[in-house]
């Protein structure tokens, strides 16, 4: 980008969703890689644009007096999951960014995400209730409003939780039954104040059993990775 941006909605449109798992943009800073941070640390704020899955059309519109900050000499970043289906497909997919302009942007307050994983996992085989636990603590007062929750096929549950700094325990939201296919981007009724010196919290389990349908092998040792044969255990916080 040759100039500040303030991105307000964004919509994806790939060619082979047939093949496509799932995308993400991120903004990536001059000299950094796609992975950023991230490629050392299991708690990570970056600024991510949007993801997509297949079945998503719309545009997303961030909520109202939030945007998506791009500075000047700034890049966009995607990653692409793709599965085989056994054809070869070409894929270009285009981006729609709607930006605020002029005045629009007096008072604009910079969307971002806090990763928040549990790294080093190790899944037994054959076990029910395999517990994963991972935290941050929000150094700065932040208003928090949707979660994403992600597992891959052996994801049981998810909850997020904030421990106010006079030790207060709060749910934000709970994810029950996870479901490998339906990993949509929670938007909060009502955004969630937090304090600063907060402590969020991702509980959760997985079941590497042969009563969870998604499971491709029970019998099978399963620890992190980044493809879905592996596992992971990552919350997403959205907030400004």
């Amino acid at each position: 980008f040759t100039e500040d941006k303030w991105v307000t909605a964004v919509q994806y449109r790939p060619d082979a969703t047939s093949a496509l798992h799932h995308l993400m943009g991120f903004v990536t800073a001059p000299g950094e890689d796609f992975w950023g941070q991230e490629r050392n640390v299991s708690t990570s704020t970056r600024t991510f644009l949007d993801g997509y899955s297949p079945g998503k059309p719309a545009a997303t519109q961030f909520p109202e007096g939030t945007a998506v900050f791009i500075p000047k000499g700034h890049k966009l970043s995607l990653q692409f999951h793709f599965v085989g289906i056994g054809a070869e497909l070409v894929d270009a997919t285009k981006i729609g960014l709607y930006f605020a302009e002029g005045s629009e942007v007096d008072g604009l307050k910079e969307r971002h995400v806090q990763a928040v994983s549990a790294s080093d996992l190790v899944l037994p085989p054959n076990q029910h209730e395999i517990p994963a636990h991972a935290e941050y603590v929000f150094e700065e007062a932040v208003v928090i409003t949707g979660v994403r929750a992600k597992m891959n096929a052996r994801g049981k549950k998810m909850k997020f939780s904030m421990e106010l700094p006079d030790g207060t325990m709060q749910d934000i939201l709970s994810v029950p039954a996870y479901n490998y296919g339906w990993q949509p981007h929670y938007v909060l009724d009502e955004p969630v104040e937090v304090p600063a010196g907060t402590k969020v919290h991702v509980t959760g389990a997985f079941d590497n059993t042969i009563s969870n349908p998604f499971n491709p092998d029970p019998d099978a040792e399963i620890r992190s990775g980044l493809t879905s044969k592996d596992e992971m255990f990552t919350g997403y916080f959205t907030y400004h």
